[in-house]
């Protein structure tokens, strides 16, 4: 598996993430001397080998690096009423958070799930919006409304018409489910924040 993809913001992450109420930088730290930094690696529909959370819950990787403000920083995330459950994976430097969808917000997963971004309810859309782990809130509205002129732009860069179609593609299995490969990947390679996201301009 390719680590620059692992590195990159996935659709869970951007879409499902927002869904659980959160605050927000709640993953930003400093490092000192280096900055800013976030102990978020990623958000995943599930983990393969964790059947029982495979459906309507949200997983998140986050790092364990134990800083001055990690225990705080870990506690909120516990604390959190839709909390479920957390292990550590990559010889503990990762550690997984499972998360359970709120009720309210079920309608948008399920939309998620079949890629139709444009049935996500008004709440959710704004959280994903607020939250914009994306960093391209303006891009994320027109997405959630198939606005006219990102389509007319998508079309000439496909080729294809996109009438009445999303616009922005259904999850990918390989980035957006946590599975061996992924875990390996994680384990063997020193990794970053995110800071780049899926091509999908």
């Amino acid at each position: 598996m390719d680590i620059d993809k692992v590195h990159r913001i996935n659709n869970a992450t951007i879409f499902l993430l927002p869904l659980i109420p959160l605050n927000k930088g709640i993953f930003d730290f400093v490092i000192p001397y280096k900055g800013k930094s976030s102990r978020l690696l990623n958000a995943y529909i599930y983990d393969v080998d964790v059947p029982k959370y495979h459906k309507n819950h949200v997983t998140l990787v986050h790092s364990n690096i134990q800083d001055i403000g990690f225990k705080v920083f870990e506690q909120e995330l516990e604390d959190n009423k839709c909390y479920v459950d957390s292990y550590d994976i990559a010889d503990t430097k990762y550690c997984v958070k499972v998360f359970k969808i709120p009720d309210s917000s079920l309608v948008s997963y399920e939309a998620f799930l079949r890629g139709k971004y444009s049935q996500f309810n008004l709440h959710d859309m704004s959280n994903v919006l607020y939250f914009d782990y994306l960093n391209q809130g303006n891009y994320l509205n027109k997405v959630f409304h198939k606005d006219e002129e990102l389509r007319i732009k998508k079309e000439e860069l496909l080729g294809t018409s996109l009438e009445g179609k999303e616009l922005w593609s259904i999850y990918d299995p390989k980035y957006d489910l946590l599975h061996a490969d992924l875990k390996d990947t994680i384990s063997s390679n020193k990794l970053q924040s995110n800071n780049a996201f899926l091509n999908e301009k």
